[in-house]
Order: C-alpha cells, then sequence, then structure tokens
C-alpha cells in the first residue's frame, strides 16, 4: 500500500469487523480556560503511541480522533486556517445541529433540540473512539482514557458501548444455519459494500470491486484528487494556491459524521408482518424489498446466489423489477455511472428516460456498530409483538471530503425524499431511515409487463403506512486531522504564511 496516506487516521480508510467500541465525547470547557489543558491530552496521546495511523497493523485496539470546529478553536488553530474551513466546508463551520433540519430533514423528534446533551453543540470539542478486538482491551483503555481526560480537567461522557451481534434466530441461510458476518437489529446483515480506494486499496481487493465501487482518494481524504474535477482544498477564490503550510494541515485528513441513530425494532417487525399477510409475501420477501438485500446479505438485483459480500451492480434489473428503486441500499447507492452505461449495462431508453437517476455518485465509507441488547421476539398478542422501551440502535461514523455533497446530500436529498430523477414513482422516503408521517407516498414495487401483451403493464405493489423507525440521539461533525497535523496541533505549529514557501505557489497575500 501507498506510504502517500500513512498518516492518515485508521478508521478513515481501514474498516474491519471489531466486536466492541466506546465513543468519549470530551469538552475542553471555556475559550478563556486557554489551551494547555486540552493540548496536555493530545501531547500525551501522541506520546503514548495511542493514536494509530493507516499503516498501523495492530489487531487489540484502534484510536482515533475527531474534533469539532470549535474544538480546533480551543487548540488555538489560527484563524487562517479554520477560515480555510468557513470556505470548503460550511457543513462542518455550522456544525451537525444547525444544519439538522434545513440540509439532513431532522425535525419533529429527530430535531437537534431534542437531541441527547452529549452532543450539544457548544460543548462537544472532540469525539475519541476507541475499537477494541476483546472486551478487556476495551475496558482498560475506557480507564485510562477517563483517568487522561480527569487529570487534565476535561469534561468527558461515554457514549453506550456498541457490541456486534451475531445473525438474529429469525435469520437463517439455506442450509438453515446461522450465517455469519456483522448484523444490525433490523435483522440484516451489515458491512458488505465494497468500495476501492486508487492509490490504497491493494490491487487484488480493487480487481473485485466494479468500475461503480473504484474512487479517487480525494473522495475521502483531503489533499488528494477526487473522482471528477481538481483538489478543492489546495487553493482560494481565484485560484489562487493556498500556502503550503496550510495545505499541509488538511492534507490527509478526513470529515467524520458520528450519528447515534435509535432504532425501534419492534415496530420495523411489526410492520413487516403486516405487510406480509397483506401482500402474500413472505417475511423475508418484504424485508429484502424494503432494504434491497434479504436479511442475509443477498442482493436482489443478482440473478445469482453469490457470496453476499461479493460487488454487484443493477445491470440485470434496469426496471426495478427485482429491487425497487426506492428500496434503501438503491437509493443511497445507485450503482451505475453514466461510463458504466456506455458500456451497456444500462439501456439506452432508461439513460435517456432517467439520466439524473444513472449519473447519481455519493460514495461514503461507513463505520457503523449496534449498541444496546439484541431484540428477542417475545410471544406475538393479536398479531403484534409487545414493545419493550429498551434503548437500541446504531451508532454510525461516515467518512468522506465533503459533508454537504455527500453525507448531507444522502441524508437530506436521497433519503428524506425520491431522489431527482429518480425511476421511483411510489413517492415514499427511504423505507428503512426515512422520517415517515401521514399523508407519504407509498412505497412502490414494480411488476414485469404481462408476457403476453408486452404493452400492458400490471399496477405495482404498494406498500402503505410505512412509520418512522429510526430516531436520532444525536450527531456531529468532526475533523480527523492526519497524524502529522495532531502533532503540529500538539507542538503548536500554527500553519502561518512563511515567505520561504516554494516559488511555485501562487499565494493571495491578502487574502488571510
Amino acid at each position: 500500500m501507498s506510504t502517500d496516506f500513512d498518516d492518515v487516521q485508521r478508521i478513515v480508510l481501514v474498516g474491519g469487523r471489531w466486536p466492541a467500541a466506546r465513543h468519549l465525547m470530551l469538552d475542553f470547557g471555556e475559550e478563556s480556560r486557554g489551551k494547555e489543558a486540552p493540548l496536555s491530552f493530545l501531547n500525551a496521546l501522541i506520546e503514548k503511541t495511542w493514536l494509530t495511523a493507516a499503516h498501523d497493523s495492530r489487531q487489540d485496539v484502534q484510536l482515533s480522533l475527531g474534533f469539532t470546529r470549535l474544538g480546533l478553536q480551543r487548540v488555538h488553530v489560527p484563524d487562517r486556517v479554520l477560515t480555510c474551513f468557513a470556505l470548503k466546508s460550511p457543513a462542518y463551520w455550522a456544525g451537525a445541529a444547525q444544519r439538522a433540519a434545513s440540509h439532513l430533514g431532522l425535525t419533529g423528534v429527530n430535531a437537534a433540540e431534542l437531541w441527547d446533551p452529549k452532543f450539544a453543540h457548544a460543548k462537544l470539542h472532540a469525539v475519541l473512539s476507541i475499537h477494541a478486538r476483546e472486551e478487556r482491551h476495551l475496558n482498560c483503555f475506557v480507564k485510562k482514557l477517563k483517568v487522561l481526560a480527569d487529570e487534565n480537567g476535561l469534561a468527558n461522557e461515554w457514549l453506550p458501548e456498541a457490541k456486534s451481534l451475531s445473525a438474529p434466530p429469525r435469520v437463517s441461510s439455506r442450509a438453515g444455519e446461522s450465517p455469519p458476518g456483522q448484523w444490525v437489529h433490523f435483522g440484516y446483515r451489515d458491512g458488505l459494500s465494497r468500495i476501492g480506494i486508487k492509490g490504497w486499496t491493494n490491487d487484488a481487493l480493487l480487481k473485485q470491486c466494479l468500475p461503480i465501487s473504484q474512487h479517487n482518494a480525494g473522495e475521502f481524504v483531503l489533499g488528494h484528487l477526487p473522482d471528477r474535477g481538481a483538489d478543492p482544498w489546495i487553493a482560494g477564490p481565484g485560484l489562487r494556491v493556498w500556502p503550503e503550510k496550510q495545505r499541509a494541515f488538511f492534507r490527509n485528513g478526513s470529515f467524520g459524521v458520528l450519528q447515534q441513530i435509535e432504532q425501534d425494532v419492534t415496530a420495523f417487525e411489526n410492520y413487516v408482518e403486516k405487510m406480509a399477510k397483506e401482500t402474500g409475501l413472505s417475511v423475508r420477501e418484504i424485508k429484502g424489498k424494503l432494504c434491497g438485500r434479504y436479511p442475509e446479505g443477498q442482493p436482489l438485483a443478482e440473478p445469482k446466489w453469490p457470496n453476499p459480500a461479493a460487488d454487484f451492480d443493477y445491470r440485470y434489473d434496469p426496471e426495478g423489477f427485482e429491487c425497487p428503486f426506492g428500496s434503501h441500499v438503491r437509493r443511497m447507492n445507485p450503482r451505475v455511472s453514466v461510463e458504466d452505461a456506455k458500456n451497456g449495462a444500462v439501456s439506452e431508453d432508461a439513460m435517456a428516460q432517467f439520466p439524473a437517476h444513472f449519473s447519481r455518485h455519493r460514495p461514503l465509507l461507513r463505520r457503523g456498530m449496534p449498541y444496546g441488547p439484541e431484540w428477542k421476539a417475545d410471544k406475538a398478542v393479536d398479531g403484534k409483538y409487545p414493545a419493550d422501551e429498551i434503548s437500541r440502535g446504531l451508532i454510525g461514523q461516515f467518512f468522506c471530503a465533503s459533508i454537504e455533497s455527500q453525507f448531507e446530500h444522502l441524508l437530506g436529498e436521497w433519503a428524506d425524499r425520491v431522489p431527482l430523477g429518480s425511476p421511483d414513482e411510489g413517492g415514499a422516503r427511504d423505507p428503512l431511515i426515512g422520517a415517515h408521517a401521514p399523508g407519504d407516498g407509498p412505497f412502490e414495487i414494480p411488476h414485469p409487463k404481462e408476457p403476453n401483451d408486452p404493452r400492458k403493464k400490471p399496477d405495482p405493489l404498494r406498500l402503505t403506512g410505512l412509520l418512522p423507525f429510526t430516531r436520532t440521539v444525536g450527531a456531529a461533525y468532526l475533523f480527523y486531522p492526519s497524524r502529522t497535523t495532531l502533532c503540529g496541533i500538539a507542538n503548536e505549529k500554527y500553519w502561518s504564511q512563511d515567505l520561504r514557501d516554494s516559488d511555485n505557489d501562487s499565494t493571495d497575500e491578502g487574502f488571510f
């Protein structure tokens, strides 16, 4: 793997099946208290080599550190650098709470004013995440970091412990055995999507990804070329190149979104049971149509029976007869690019009718884990499972180079409404994570045309009465600096304009 990414924090580029994780929410205190306490805390993390870089292959534990914009201010990152965030990432600059309603569709019970106080915009300055192979390793670092934060006078609180789940009893493989893998409380296998990062992913794994799943590093890591266009993190207005030291601050950093999502499993299970009775489809089929994958991970659009983790696209299902256009995975990742369409993956008629759908492109790296006890189905009463009032859900971490065009667009546009240009005619929000409300459109399952009369198109099957199965407990927009930048912050390197910068840098002396 390339050394170009050696100082990227490992969580950004490397997934992995961690059995347990904790997230420490840090408050650096009022700005008037100075920077000594948070810098002392950061220096200790660096000196102990606890923070994990991409090249680090330690297997027992992984530590990652992300800052909010206010957190970077508290450690006195200079205004000339912070201003770059305001220019290039207004979402990060404003914070998740201020963008929740307008850009994420989080209103009502999801509204920011109802979030857990741990996510309070003015109090959350950094998040330190621990992923561990064993419970004992996790508990060891939880104690160490608690002591370190307390010694430096930093207010700190933990999010609920996240743990991997085994396959639920209601899911079985073809052989009747419980399949392996990562699982979420709704009973789906998770962590199956493949993303290849050019220059980082090794050649063998990259070849296992379809062209639409291969991306330039700049889609996720700052200071590198994205799939389309130039690197937006090297220049200011008028295409003047930023000074070398300022570019160095951002290089190999990444934006991360931490989101705690509560899942109402009982409501979801009751809904699919009801729809199964009304439609004549099985519970497995209803779950498959809503998600785009069957619970065990098999994609509906793939006619064969490959490894669920194998990459796939929708070339065998261009009209959505197998996998509805409104399903969760198909609306979040259409998996067809204009380039693929030119190679025959999509018909010319479909391209002409729905050009926007087949050119959508919003890659995102997901690192989520469930929290809370596994849902156990009690005996149904009058055909319904009783609610158990236990909080459970997902603590998601999402990494990208643009919060606005990647994370916010996915949540605020593609999940909260029918994506622009989509062939979906149902009108429902994302069936799994949408904030469904009375009066919303139905979830549509198209039927193939009659073989004896191709002109006749049967009415689609429509699932009505979708409920909001999830609730956002809180969200934070974070910046994960490279190891080099973290060391610079700890050593109070100010990234100021240096007259000795390269003569090739065209700088705007008056901009900052």
